[in-house]
């Protein structure tokens, strides 16, 4: 009898939680949010509106690189780009590297989830929105070395980038930036080590934009970016925004 119970008090939570809040149609054509198990509201969506609401955003960022600053500091610019300046102008990163927005990113990148490109891609592109700056002229994704293309078979940052580039309607280059050397995985890399592993890895052919957005899926220490930008800056790229999905707040050991 005590089963029976639980099982009709589970069915009436069931019912209540679905079948109460949509219609018949919406629920053959909804898919399950992959953090909560509820409905979604179409099934283009991975996760419901309600979780992706709840995801942890990034927290009154530097304007410059979007490094976390004490509540104290609003609207500033943090140590780090006072004393050593980036390459680039301003970033826009909404989201902190924390679970669950890591499992999304690891997913993407490591498990050929591709469907979280577009989760990530509206993420970003709802504060580039809010922000109502001028939009570049083109994205540019962090490319891939040939080598790791082959392997992973894409790159998740052009994945991103062709989502966020439909939707703002801009233009996106995939030819003028190239990566010419092999560059080791940076998990576990001090900013140092960071800093010398990318140095010189990147080229640039004639590049006609003055004003470019490039693109990465997360940004630890910003120096893949940040070289990418040096390079920009030479090819005569006057204003250059990094756009990222997530951005780290530990040191690049401890993340």
């Amino acid at each position: 009898m005590n089963d029976i119970m639980r099982s009709l008090n589970c069915f009436q939570q069931v019912y209540q939680r679905v079948f109460t809040k949509k219609t018949h149609s919406d629920f053959i054509f909804s898919s399950y949010c992959a953090l909560c198990g509820d409905l979604c509201a179409s099934s283009k969506e991975v996760i419901c509106r309600p979780c992706h609401s709840d995801l942890p955003l990034l927290n009154n960022p530097c304007l410059i690189c979007s490094l976390p600053l004490p509540s104290t500091i609003i609207g500033r610019t943090c140590g780090k780009c006072l004393k050593n300046r980036p390459f680039y102008q301003a970033s826009i990163i909404p989201l902190e590297y924390t679970f669950p927005n890591t499992i999304f990113i690891k997913q993407l990148k490591y498990k050929q989830k591709l469907v979280y490109s577009d989760l990530l891609a509206k993420s970003l592109q709802k504060v580039i929105q809010q922000k109502k700056r001028p939009l570049p002229d083109c994205i540019i994704p962090v490319p891939l070395h040939p080598l790791r293309l082959i392997k992973r078979g894409y790159n998740q940052s052009e994945l991103i980038a062709k989502s966020l580039a439909k939707n703002l309607d801009i233009s996106i280059d995939l030819k003028s930036c190239r990566r010419i050397k092999n560059t080791a995985q940076q998990t576990g890399f001090s900013e140092k080590e960071r800093m010398y592993n990318v140095s010189n890895a990147f080229s640039i052919s004639s590049i006609p934009y003055k004003h470019v957005a490039i693109l990465d899926d997360v940004v630890t220490t910003g120096s893949t970016v940040n070289e990418l930008a040096r390079v920009l800056s030479l090819a005569g790229v006057k204003t250059i925004e990094v756009w990222a999905c997530a951005r780290t707040t530990l040191d690049p050991k401890d993340s």
